[in-house]
């Protein structure tokens, strides 16, 4: 849940597929924001079930998402590429021809303590998928135990 205007609104859980490099630099807190190309739908108080892809190619944790920003390319670039574990050049080429980008601030890191693969059915997102439309596999993930990182951890 997370606080909205006048009440308590609920977290949507998404599934995003994220490099294994990258996941690596969130778990040690090098890497404290995501960036993607044009507007998206996550907001705060949000939970991004990871999938690491490349060599791994599974889901190894969940951030609570923060803040997230919407602006041009050049403005996040500017703002949240040193964050986000990328140089400005790297910025660029990775937002060139986009319209808009935005930055996910992650509040928290939830490291799950064996990796889950995906369903046979489910190929991984290239931008985010809601698991509310896979329920099963969510109620799975949920009730995986995980170690937490993050202003949050205990």
């Amino acid at each position: 849940m997370r606080l909205g205007d006048d009440h308590l609104v609920p977290a949507r859980h998404w599934l995003i597929s994220i490099r294994a490099e990258y996941w690596k630099l969130i778990r040690s807190g090098a890497k404290t924001c995501e960036l993607r190309r044009g507007r998206c739908s996550i907001r705060r108080g949000d939970v991004l079930w990871v999938y690491a892809s490349r060599d791994t190619k599974a889901i190894v944790g969940s951030l609570v998402v923060g803040d997230v920003t919407t602006s041009s390319s050049r403005d996040i670039c500017k703002r949240f590429s040193s964050g986000a574990g990328v140089g400005w050049n790297q910025c660029a080429e990775y937002f060139r021809g986009a319209t808009s980008a935005s930055c996910i601030s992650i509040a928290c890191v939830a490291i799950l303590k064996s990796v889950v693969a995906l369903p046979p059915s489910l190929r991984p997102p290239q931008r985010y998928y809601r698991l509310e439309n896979t329920p099963g596999l969510l109620r799975s993930l949920q009730k995986r135990p995980t170690t937490y990182t993050g202003p949050f951890a205990a």
